[in-house]
């Protein structure tokens, strides 16, 4: 298993746990509550969830492709993206004051993207 395949594996992980299984299967006005919405909207939700999901597949794709020995540039552009967006998204708007595990957990799977794309060689090496 190569370094970048366990980063996968975090990425899929936390996308499932903290937004796929909350955004997909809470009640609205538990989503709102955590959320701070004052309107409740279950289809913004569902979408985002499934979009998220899209994104899980994607990743599961990469994840398949490292573990044969292919690096899924693709995958980790997207990840780049998906993940420093995210990051500065939180910083920006105030969210990583009041959500920080959330925000440690999405800089550090950017962080290991970033690796990633500088380091291609480095993070198809076999680890395990």
């Amino acid at each position: 298993m190569t370094y970048l395949a366990i980063l996968l594996i975090i990425k899929i992980t936390v996308t499932i746990v903290l937004i796929i299984i909350p955004f997909l299967f809470f009640k609205t006005e538990t989503l709102d509550r955590k959320a701070g919405f004052g309107m409740p909207n279950t289809a913004m939700y569902r979408l985002y969830g499934i979009a998220s999901l899209a994104l899980v597949v994607a990743y599961s794709g990469g994840f398949l492709q490292a573990l044969s020995g292919v690096y899924p540039g693709e995958i980790v552009a997207m990840g780049t993206f998906s993940n420093v967006g995210a990051v500065l998204v939180m910083l920006t708007t105030g969210y990583a004051q009041t959500q920080k595990i959330p925000t440690i957990l999405f800089a550090f799977i950017a962080v290991g993207f970033v690796f990633s794309a500088l380091l291609p060689d480095i993070a198809m090496q076999p680890i395990l």
